[in-house]
């Protein structure tokens, strides 16, 4: 005879799963990390005690069986420098009455806090932190003991997907080309907005290519002087402009795009150089969506003397003001 919890158990789990059967078809959960906070998102129906702080344990199931399942039991995904920046920890267990009961703990933010995990060091990284929605793995069910259910869910599945929505940086203001702005590591970049006045501006940004086909347009908008003309160009980190560049003008209404078919991994810069009067805007948008930089040594050195510089004419300032 059932106890009181049994008889809990029974209305808690086999009534709603009774009830949601039909509708169990090709589910998906998303876990997404956006710049190192986690967040889910599970169909409605499925028992969900989840915690996002500091992780996700999302756990679902109904009076199934698993038959089968390719998602592996530990999934890492990688960033552009070689990092863990998430992990995804799959269980499958057997509870009450033979059901089974799939578990996930996703941990985001692992290259954002404490010490860095390589993906060498966990046997490769399986997914890329790159905006993409992408397909972890899926869990196949079968029928459970119950042959009174109406609708045995013969396979039917379960999705675990992964994503790490893009950014769009606005009056994100550029560098000059020998010290292009980098742009932030935490969240693929799909889009900069910003100004560009002046003859000889520049506005350039640093940003990390994992490697393969790449493609970024340049717009200008606004208000634009007669006879403007604006150079759009790329090239490897220390030598922004060395590669692949084109003009913004009347001819293709201030925008055109740079396309690449094989990028090589590494560091790049990418920007518009301002040939007229005014200080309309532009949008520079990376239709393959890149990630932010780690400024190279020599940049860094670059960073660290323009600041030394402003330090000391602000104390000579200061030093003439009091004589």
């Amino acid at each position: 005879m059932l106890s009181a919890r049994g008889v809990t158990l029974l209305v808690l789990v086999f009534v709603p799963a009774l009830l949601m059967a039909p509708y169990l078809r090709a589910d998906t959960v998303l876990f997404t990390d956006t710049t190192g906070v986690a967040s889910e998102t599970i169909p409605p129906y499925y028992f969900d005690f989840s915690n996002c702080s500091p992780s996700c344990q999302p756990f679902f199931g109904y009076p199934y069986t698993v038959v089968a399942s390719t998602i592996p039991a530990t999934a890492y995904i990688g960033d552009p420098t070689g990092y863990v920046s998430d992990e995804i920890v799959t269980t499958i267990t057997t509870i009450s009455f033979g059901w089974n009961r799939v578990n996930f703990v996703f941990t985001s933010g692992l290259d954002l806090t404490g010490s860095p995990v390589t993906c060498a060091s966990v046997g490769g990284c399986a997914f890329a932190y790159n905006g993409s929605v992408q397909d972890v793995g899926v869990v196949t069910w079968g029928p459970g003991w119950l042959p009174i259910f109406p609708w045995p869910p013969y396979g039917d599945s379960t999705s675990l997907e992964f994503q790490s929505p893009l950014a769009t940086l606005i009056d994100f203001q550029g560098g000059s080309s020998s010290l292009p702005t980098v742009l932030p590591v935490g969240q693929p970049v799909a889009e900069v907005t910003g100004t560009i006045g002046g003859l000889a501006e520049e506005d350039y940004y640093l940003f990390a290519w994992d490697g393969g086909a790449f493609s970024a347009t340049g717009t200008i908008v606004g208000t634009i002087g007669g006879g403007a003309s604006y150079l759009f160009s790329e090239g490897a980190a220390g030598s922004c402009g060395s590669g692949a560049a084109v003009t913004l003008d009347t001819g293709n209404s201030f925008t055109n795009t740079i396309a690449i078919g094989n990028l090589a991994p590494g560091q790049y810069c990418i920007g518009i150089d301002g040939t007229a009067l005014g200080d309309p805007g532009f949008t520079l948008k990376f239709n393959t969506p890149v990630d932010g930089a780690t400024p190279e040594p020599f940049t860094l050195a670059s960073l660290s003397l323009g600041l030394g510089l402003i330090g000391v004419l602000r104390f000579a300032r200061r030093r003439r003001k009091l004589g």
